[in-house]
């Protein structure tokens, strides 16, 4: 291929004939149907391949002449974009890269807050948006450049929950006290720190020894890898102590 001419990219045609009286009028054929009478006509080739063109010009006195030249367009470069994972949490980062059957020389990233990146690897730190699109173009060895690919990036939610307790509101040692998350995702895993103790089931339960404020730690993953950490802080009372006593005393009655 020419160096430079390349598909979709403008081929500029400079005229380098001359007469030495009059002047000259120009005719080219750059592609088929594709005329133009311009000195130095310009045309974008949608294709790769070997290309005809004709130059005809005719002097002043009308006299002409011809010449056919062949070029060559290069195929343009295709390239994907390639993502290090399917699925993003809101505040995931995120590591792209490009792939390409041709030899990239230059790479060209647009990131969503509109800064350029030229590596071919690129990392972007999200920052609680739920959408981001990036933008990259390649060039390569022989100069041709690639369409522009857009990729947008829909990020996923991180699991809302709160924490209750399955037992009255009150709690106190002694009573084993169940709890567990209340929330719509789908949930993976479970992992809850009570009173240093853990527990991985979707209800946890634990009894309490002591009186005292205790602080109830659970972090969820739903089904995409995206997690969640929720604290809630327990007040613990201290059971009463039921007991009872009885005399077995025995009172008689005499008839006088």
């Amino acid at each position: 291929a020419n160096a430079g001419l390349c598909e979709n990219s403008e081929v500029v045609f400079t005229n380098a004939s001359t007469v030495s009286l009059g002047v000259l009028s120009y005719s080219w054929q750059l592609a088929n149907d594709i005329q133009s009478t311009e000195e130095n006509p310009k045309y974008t080739y949608t294709t790769d391949g070997t290309k005809q063109v004709v130059l005809k010009v005719e002097s002043s006195d009308g006299c002409t002449n011809e010449i056919t030249k062949t070029i060559e367009i290069a195929k343009a470069p295709t390239f994907e974009i390639i993502k290090d994972k399917a699925d993003y949490c809101i505040n995931d980062n995120i590591k792209l890269s490009l792939q390409s059957g041709s030899n990239i020389a230059t790479s060209n990233w647009v990131f969503p807050d509109g800064s350029t990146s030229n590596n071919s690897s690129v990392e972007w730190i999200n920052n609680n948006n739920k959408t981001a699109s990036f933008k990259a173009v390649i060039t390569d060895d022989n100069g041709c450049i690639s369409s522009q690919k857009v990729l947008t990036i829909n990020y996923r939610e991180i699991p809302e929950f709160s924490i209750v307790s399955k037992n009255s509101p009150v709690i106190c040692t002694g009573t084993k006290v169940e709890f567990e998350a209340t929330n719509n995702a789908e949930i993976k895993s479970y992992k809850w720190l009570i009173d240093n103790n853990n527990f991985s089931t979707a209800v946890a339960g634990y009894t309490f020894a002591n009186v005292g404020n205790y602080s109830i730690l659970l972090e969820v993953e739903d089904i995409a890898g995206c997690t969640s950490i929720e604290t809630e802080t327990i007040t613990v009372a201290q059971s009463p102590a039921a007991d009872f006593t009885w005399n077995n005393s025995i009172a008689c009655a005499f008839n006088e």
